[in-house]
């Protein structure tokens, strides 16, 4: 797996394309300078994807980007099942998993990533009960997960020190400033470069990703080698 999401960049913050549906838009996020790409095994998105679908074009980007499965109040076994999948290098959970459901996956050897819905600031006290490589923060919209365009207000996250990837409404006319307020180690989008859901403006994808990585690296997760699962403090 490339490792290079998650470990320091000096050239600047590290960049997640989600909600790939195709093998064209997963190669313009690749050869646009992506660290990684999400896709979504949720049906109820509208950027659903399944995996036998997927696995025409998901070997295309071993090496190149980190290749991250998202779903939603998976169970044990479905978690399970695609982080054994070769052509799956890490998996996002955006639902309403608890921290000792993601205990249960810890040692299994590839990252895990929690997103929490800031419906409010005190949302973030619970950030570090969550024993995973990175939690991802996304806006609050009852009833969605993820992909809806909306921000939450990035001064909220502002001093906060466990090391997080910021999603929510991100576009290319908003990335720097969102970067320098809310000083995340990464960055993820999806409807902010899109034409409709779940398809790809090549220019949006590569203006985003130029404006993402012109701002200053800030704190990385610390990776054990022999756990990829755990969080570890402040890079």
């Amino acid at each position: 797996m490339p490792p290079s999401f998650f470990q320091s960049d000096p050239t600047g913050v590290r960049v997640k394309v989600c909600g790939i549906t195709n093998a064209a838009d997963a190669g313009i996020a690749a050869d646009a300078g992506a660290d990684a790409i999400g896709i979504v095994l949720y049906p109820g998105s509208k950027r659903f994807v399944d995996l036998p679908s997927a696995a025409s074009w998901l070997p295309e980007l071993m090496g190149r980007v980190v290749r991250v499965a998202l779903l939603v109040d998976p169970t044990y076994d479905e978690v399970r099942r695609v982080l054994d999948n070769p052509l799956i290098d890490a998996v996002q959970l955006h639902g309403d998993e608890t921290p000792d459901f993601c205990a249960l996956l810890a040692g299994h050897g590839k990252p895990v990533l929690k997103a929490l819905r800031m419906r409010s600031r005190e949302i973030l006290a619970s950030a570090a009960t969550y024993p995973v490589t990175a939690v991802l923060l996304d806006a609050y919209v009852e009833k969605a997960y993820g992909g809806t365009g909306h921000t939450f207000p990035w001064q909220w996250v502002a001093g906060f020190r466990t090391p997080f990837i910021l999603s929510g409404g991100l576009t290319p006319h908003n990335v720097r400033l969102a970067v320098h307020t809310a000083k995340p180690f990464a960055v993820d989008v999806s409807s902010g470069v899109e034409t409709s859901p779940g398809r790809k403006d090549p220019a949006l994808v590569r203006a985003f990703i130029a404006r993402a990585k012109e701002m200053p690296p800030q704190g990385m997760p610390q990776m054990e080698e022999s756990d990829g699962c755990r969080v570890a403090g402040n890079g």
